[in-house]
């Protein structure tokens, strides 16, 4: 779990290098970890996705792309697919987002 909490905590960094490792981390960090930590990643990335820093967004965005295109295969893609269409529902929704 920490090491989930820190690579999410690194797509926030200040050098957008860090951040593109950090979203290359998580397709392979997806595949190996249990179902509840999974969607605790997809809670986070999708809440980033409300965030007033456009930085923030994009490299979430990112990363939401990175944890579906590994989950193709997984028993954890039908409830993680509900969680990500509401976070995304919601951040259509949210008045100060620019889409």
């Amino acid at each position: 779990e920490k090491i989930c909490q820190r690579l999410l905590k690194l797509l926030g960094d200040k050098n957008s290098e860090v951040q593109n490792l950090a979203v290359k981390c998580l397709g392979p960090l997806v595949g190996k970890v249990k179902g509840n930590k999974v969607e605790n990643i997809v809670d986070v990335l999708g809440s980033n996705m409300l965030s007033d820093n456009e930085k923030l967004r994009s490299i979430s965005t990112m990363g939401l792309m990175m944890v579906i295109s590994e989950l193709h295969h997984s028993s954890l893609a039908a409830p993680v697919s509900r969680r990500i269409c509401n976070k995304l529902t919601t951040a259509l929704a949210y008045p100060k987002l620019e889409v």
